[in-house]
Formats: C-alpha cells, sequence, structure tokens
C-alpha cells in the first residue's frame, strides 16, 4: 500500500514480510504470521514472482537520452551495467549502497540480476581516478553540444 510520509515528504510503501530465503538452501521459508489457510505462500510449486519496474522505465528514458549508458560503456565497458544498476539504485531509492543488493531482488535494473554487496566492493576499488574523470570528460563535451549561455545586458546605462 503506498502513501505519503507528510515529515519525510516522500511517498513510501508500507509492506508485509510473506518470509524468506534460506541461505543454505534456497528455499522459502514462509513467515509464522500465515495460518494453513493460505498454504499458496508455502507451496513450493508456486513459482510467481513480482519486480517493480517502473523506476527502471524512467531511468532507462532518461538514460537513453542523454546517453549516459554510451558514455559509460566507452569508459568502462566491462562494469559499465554494475555501475549504472549502483545509479538507478541511488536514484530510485538512496542510501547505502550495501542495500542495493535487496533493492534489486525486486527491482528491474540494467544489470538483469543481482549486484551483491561483495562485487559492489571489488566495483568500488577497482575503479580508477582516470576513468571517473574520462566519463566526467566525455559528460561535459555532450552536455555542451547542446548548452547556451545568454546574456542580458540591457540595462539604464544602454540607453
Amino acid at each position: 500500500m503506498s502513501y505519503w510520509d507528510k515529515e519525510r515528504k516522500k511517498p513510501l510503501n508500507k509492506q508485509v514480510c510473506i518470509g524468506k530465503l534460506d541461505k543454505d538452501t534456497g528455499e522459502f521459508v514462509p513467515s509464522k504470521r500465515f495460518d494453513d489457510k493460505q498454504a499458496a505462500v508455502r507451496d513450493p510449486k508456486v513459482t510467481a514472482g513480482v519486480q517493480v519496474i517502473g523506476p527502471s522505465l524512467i531511468l532507462d528514458k532518461i538514460t537513453n537520452e542523454l546517453e549516459i549508458d554510451k558514455i559509460l560503456k566507452k569508459c568502462a565497458p566491462d562494469t559499465y551495467k554494475h555501475l549504472l544498476t549502483m545509479t538507478y539504485f541511488l536514484v530510485a531509492k538512496g542510501g547505502a549502497l550495501s542495500h542495493c543488493e535487496s533493492w534489486c531482488k525486486g527491482h528491474s535494473n540494467p544489470l538483469g540480476s543481482i549486484l551483491i554487496s561483495q562485487r559492489i566492493s571489488e566495483l568500488l576499488k577497482t575503479q580508477t581516478e582516470d576513468e571517473r574523470q574520462t566519463f566526467f570528460t566525455k559528460w561535459c563535451e555532450k552536455i555542451s553540444e547542446n548548452d547556451y549561455l545568454c546574456y542580458d545586458i540591457t540595462s539604464v546605462s544602454s540607453y
């Protein structure tokens, strides 16, 4: 259920935990709050899943229009989808990148899979200052193509 939080001044969702995945077996372990009538939740034959795609649709459009993906691909060809996924998380949800893994599980993202915390740490360590500066240089070149600077020099002294 979605609602507006007046204190934080942003929309939030009320979420109910239905269970978790066992780390060893990968099996679904339902929450104890469900009774026997809700057997469908516990049935291992149920394979339905849900993914939130709204933020990704909007961010994909922006990324394509601004050609951020193309620029990023030139600067970091092996990791650009990972970097875009982290960026999508930061724009859509915000917060520490350690939460990106759980966000990826329920959201569509450029990588198309889950980006685990360990991989994020490895990626951030391997990014060089040269790669970052190259991206910013290419990005500035791209945005300055359609950038205009206008001066209004109308003043009393020019009359």
